[in-house]
C-alpha cells in the first residue's frame, strides 16, 4: 500500500468538516496523512479540527490564499515525506465512500502513464456532477455544466472506467512523479480552471487520465464561492480561461479564442435554459451586471497578459 497524502483546502467551512474529514478517517485504504490546509478562516474551522481530528496534520494561513496556492502549499508539505507516492485532493464540502480512496489508488499505472484518477462526484439528490473534465475549444462547454463530464445525469450511466480529458480538483489523485515534472497549480488562478491548466500541461507531458467509477462521493458543489452562480466565481471562470488558453493553446487557437468566447457569451447569457448558471447570474444581477462582470474579467485578462505570455514562452521551450 503506496502513502497517500490527502489534502483538504478550507476556509470557512465549518459546518461541512465534520462529515468530511470523519468519512476520510473511514476509508478501506488507512496508508494516508491528511494535510488541512486553511485559508484564514475565522469561524474557528481549525480549532474544531484540532478538537476532533487530532491526527490532521494542520497548516494554518493568515489570508485565503485561494484554491490554487492553498492546495499548492499542502502539495509541496506533504511531497517533503519521501515516502508520499500519491497526491490526493479533495473538496471540503464534500463526504466520501469507504472505497472512494482504495478506488483512486488502484488504477494507477506507471507504465502507460496513468498518473491522473478523477472520482465520480455527486450531488445530494444522486445525480452526476461530474466524472472528470472534457476538452472543448471555447473552455466552456456547449452543454449544461460546461465542461463537466456527465453533469445532471444518472449515476447508472458511468459505472465503467473510461479515459477522460483530466481530472477535477473536487476529487483527484496525482502522482509524484506528475507533479514533480509537471509542477503544480498555477497560484495567479486563484480558484477555477487551475485543473484544467495543470491536466492540459500533463497531457502534453503525455500523461494520461482515468475516471474510477467506485471512487464516489457526495459534492454540495460551490460553496465556497457564493453558491453556483455568483458574480466571483463567474469572473474567476471567465478569466482563467483565457490564462488557460493564453498558456497552452496553439496559435491558431489563440487567435480564434476570443471570437469562440464571444459567441459563447452571447448564446448563453440570454439563454431562457433556468438550469444554466448563466439564466440564474442574469436573474440576480441583471444583464447590466453580467456585462459588468464580464468586463472586469477582461480587464484582468489585459493586466495579467505580459505575466501569461511569458509563461506560454516557458512552457514552449521546455
Amino acid at each position: 500500500m503506496k502513502k497517500v497524502a490527502v489534502i483538504i483546502v478550507n476556509w470557512n467551512g465549518k459546518k461541512f468538516l465534520g462529515n468530511c474529514l470523519k468519512s476520510v478517517y473511514e476509508q478501506s485504504y488507512d496508508n494516508f496523512d491528511l494535510y488541512f490546509v486553511d485559508n484564514g478562516s475565522i469561524d474557528d474551522s481549525v480549532e474544531f479540527v484540532k478538537k476532533n481530528f487530532p491526527k490532521a496534520c494542520i497548516i494554518s494561513l493568515t489570508e485565503n490564499t485561494g484554491f490554487a496556492l492553498g492546495n499548492n502549499i499542502g502539495i509541496e508539505k506533504a511531497l517533503e515525506d519521501s515516502d508520499v507516492e500519491y497526491v490526493v485532493l479533495l473538496n471540503n464540502d464534500t463526504v466520501t465512500e469507504k472505497d472512494w480512496l482504495q478506488s483512486l489508488v488502484k488504477l494507477v499505472d506507471y507504465e502507460n502513464k496513468v498518473d491522473m484518477i478523477s472520482s465520480k462526484s455527486l450531488f445530494l439528490d444522486g445525480k452526476v456532477q461530474t466524472i472528470g473534465l472534457k476538452f472543448e475549444k471555447n473552455l466552456m462547454g456547449d452543454s449544461l455544466g460546461g465542461l463537466a463530464i456527465g453533469f445532471g445525469q444518472n449515476d447508472t450511466d458511468f459505472n465503467k472506467v473510461e479515459e477522460v480529458f483530466c481530472p477535477s480538483g473536487v476529487s483527484c489523485l496525482y502522482s509524484r512523479r506528475l507533479l514533480q515534472e509537471v509542477g503544480f497549480f498555477d497560484e495567479d488562478f486563484f480558484a477555477y480552471a487551475e485543473d484544467l491548466d495543470l491536466g492540459m500541461r500533463a497531457r502534453k507531458k503525455g500523461y494520461k487520465c482515468l475516471f474510477s467509477p467506485d471512487s464516489r462521493l457526495i459534492h454540495l458543489h460551490s460553496q465556497s464561492s457564493g453558491g453556483r452562480a455568483s458574480k466571483f466565481k463567474s469572473f474567476l471562470i471567465k478569466r482563467n480561461i483565457y490564462f488557460v488558453a493564453i498558456k497552452n493553446f496553439s496559435t491558431k487557437d489563440l487567435l480564434l479564442f476570443p471570437f469562440r468566447d464571444f459567441a459563447w457569451n452571447f448564446k448563453n447569457i440570454f439563454s431562457g435554459n433556468k438550469n444554466k448558471s448563466s439564466y440564474i447570474l442574469r436573474k440576480k444581477v441583471g444583464i447590466f451586471g453580467i456585462f459588468l462582470t464580464i468586463l472586469h474579467a477582461y480587464s484582468s485578462v489585459i493586466y495579467y497578459l505580459p505575466k501569461m505570455l511569458k509563461k506560454r514562452w516557458i512552457l514552449k521551450s521546455i
